[in-house]
């Protein structure tokens, strides 16, 4: 390694609180001009927003539509809302949200 990786090792060693004395470090360096700040390739690549789910559990169901969690276990009880069971979870599609709402409406 070179020296001032050895310096900077040395140095975090010797000081008892890492984190803080790490970031005093940075900063040191930085201000000596030692680091440079470069964006990262990643930096210019596009942002992907995750997929909106297909399928959502009974709390989040719920605060979609905006009811509580035994209101929405009821309409589940009457088979007015269909659900998938999976392991121990129900969850509902979206579309099964969206397709109540639309009854309700009409």
């Amino acid at each position: 390694m070179p020296k001032v990786h050895h310096e900077i090792h040395l140095e975090l060693v010797l000081k008892g609180t890492f984190v803080r004395d790490l970031i005093r470090l940075i900063e040191k360096s930085a201000a000596s001009g030692l680091l440079e700040a470069k964006p990262s390739s990643d930096a210019t690549k596009p942002i992907l927003r995750e997929a909106d789910p297909i399928l959502v559990g009974v709390k989040e169901a719920a605060a979609i539509i905006g009811i509580g969690r035994t209101a929405l276990y009821k309409l589940l009880g009457e088979g007015k809302l269909k659900a998938i069971r999976i392991g121990r979870r129900n969850l509902i599609p979206i579309e099964e949200l969206k397709a109540l709402v639309e009854r309700r409406l009409q």
